[in-house]
């Protein structure tokens, strides 16, 4: 529950931004606190409930201003979100996600941000999230399981941008 809209609200006691040696802190100070060379955005489905693809990509363009400014030299590399299973009644729909997904392509693309389709790994033919790499298609139908998570990790580190 932590997408790129949660990570511009202030740092709080029950607020869930990371916490790096038990102290919670905006995205940026933690990576500055880890030393982090690289950072792997993915926004999230939150992200795409919750605001127009406009504003979806103002609140990435300053979510990388803001990690850029506090981490000078660190690489900005941006994740596609993964559909849900087809059929799941939650929102966002699958084509919602591929429109935010779109939208964030040509934004890299217009600002040389390196670009990971992620969600590429977990899509069947019809753009859907296949039930046997779901954990819950029965509720939420967006989680992947193990398998799942092994498909999408793998394909992330075989198509890390040089």
């Amino acid at each position: 529950n932590f997408g790129v809209i949660a990570s511009q609200r202030r740092v709080m006691p029950d607020s869930i931004h990371p916490a790096v040696d038990g102290i919670k802190m905006t995205i940026q100070d933690a990576l500055k606190k880890l030393g982090a060379k690289t950072a792997y955005i993915m926004p999230g489905l939150s992200d795409v409930r919750n605001s127009t693809q406009e504003k979806f990509i103002d609140n990435l363009k300053l979510l990388i201003y803001q990690i850029e400014k506090e981490n000078p030299g660190i690489r900005v590399c941006i994740l596609t979100i993964p559909p849900g299973v087809a059929s799941r009644s939650t929102g966002p729909t699958n084509k919602q996600i591929f429109q935010y997904n779109i939208a964030t392509i040509r934004f890299c693309l217009q600002y040389g941000i390196p670009l990971v389709d992620a969600a590429f790994a977990v899509r069947d033919k019809n753009g859907d999230l296949p039930v046997e790499l779901c954990v819950n298609p029965d509720t939420y139908g967006i989680h992947l399981n193990d398998a799942g998570c092994e498909r999408w990790i793998d394909f992330i580190l075989s198509h890390m941008p040089l």
